[in-house]
């Protein structure tokens, strides 16, 4: 089990490319556990929050566009300024969306990763005619 760490090296840096220049915005993850959680929560995949919490990745994807952009980082520069700002324990927020079923859990995921991929530079669209 690994555990969810402020640690540079225990995660990524995502760059979503959505801007013309291929640069930016980023999104922060990292795969892991909540360090010291009684309830030993499974593993689990969390994007770094502007303010320097993790976030679980179903409860961001249900943020709304507002709220997901305190998880979206416009430069590496953005990236490093919070990085370089965090203690050396993570802090966590293990909330699930309030309400929500888990089906209009998983719809907010999928309507979330399908907005990323469609405005994203790196996985151009084409119409399946031009591949004729």
């Amino acid at each position: 089990m690994k555990w969810l760490t402020n640690h540079p090296d225990d995660f990524e840096i995502v760059n979503l490319k959505w801007n013309d220049s291929g640069h930016g915005p980023y999104l922060v993850r990292q795969d892991g556990c909540p360090p010291c959680d009684d309830r030993v929560l499974p593993e689990g995949r969390y994007f770094l929050m502007k303010d320097g919490t993790w976030m679980l990745n179903v409860t961001f994807c249900n943020l709304s566009e507002p709220d997901r952009d305190r998880g979206l980082f416009e430069s590496v520069t953005a990236v490093f300024a919070t990085v370089e700002s965090l203690p050396s324990s993570p802090a966590v927020d293990l909330h699930l969306p309030e309400g929500m079923s888990r089906e209009a859990m998983i719809d907010g995921m999928s309507r979330t990763a399908r907005e990323f991929l469609d405005k994203s530079h790196h996985y151009p669209a084409f119409r399946l005619d031009d591949l004729r």
